[in-house]
């Protein structure tokens, strides 16, 4: 899939996104401390703005983040299988959640790749009461936050097999090229929790 239209979507959800009412603010961070799922589709765009437009300080912050949340996510998650989409998005990720497991690409509270962050956290907006996030970190978003994230989804799907992984798989190879990964099921990291 294109760069440039997954640039595009990003925009078109900045731009409705920014229509809504919410009361997420710079600064407000606790939706990042969950696991953060990342598409298929958008890998190449995220690896690309990490390698060109990231500083070398900023580098090595998330490498040192990356790997306190592999060692996390390494214990705990089962040793010796291929992970499912239960171990890794359901059991993990509200293990993660619960423990407030905060996104590598988090510094000083503030997201170091947020012009080019993924879908998922672009997407996700909360009304009113941003305390109630730090309580519960799986909140659910806005009604039309979600709607808006479905029909993307359907027609990204439309377009290519989608496939989601959490984002330190995505980037992983960037920071810690040597560092072995718990195998995951191929069809394990399907999208399809949102038909």
């Amino acid at each position: 899939m294109e760069n440039e239209l997954i640039k595009k979507i990003y925009t078109d959800i900045d731009r409705f996104i920014g229509t809504q009412s919410n009361c997420c603010k710079k600064g407000c961070a606790y939706c990042c401390h969950q696991q953060i799922e990342v598409m298929n589709v958008e890998k190449e765009v995220i690896n690309e703005f990490i390698t060109s437009e990231l500083s070398d300080q900023t580098k090595e912050i998330i490498k040192e983040n990356l790997n306190v949340w592999l060692d996390y996510f390494d214990s705990n998650t089962p040793d010796n299988k291929t992970l499912d989409g239960n171990d890794v998005f359901k059991d993990f990720g509200s293990k993660a959640a619960k423990d407030g497991l905060k996104c590598p690409f988090l510094i000083d509270n503030l997201c170091s790749i947020y012009e080019m962050r993924p879908m998922t956290c672009r997407v996700h907006i909360v009304e009113s009461e941003p305390e109630f996030c730090n309580k519960n970190k799986l909140r659910d978003s806005t009604p039309n936050s979600f709607h808006t994230r479905l029909k993307i989804v359907n027609f990204l799907r439309s377009k290519s097999e989608l496939r989601i992984e959490p984002l330190p798989y995505t980037v992983k190879h960037l920071f810690l090229p040597d560092r072995q990964l718990k195998p995951i099921e191929k069809n394990g990291n399907r999208i399809d929790h949102y038909k």
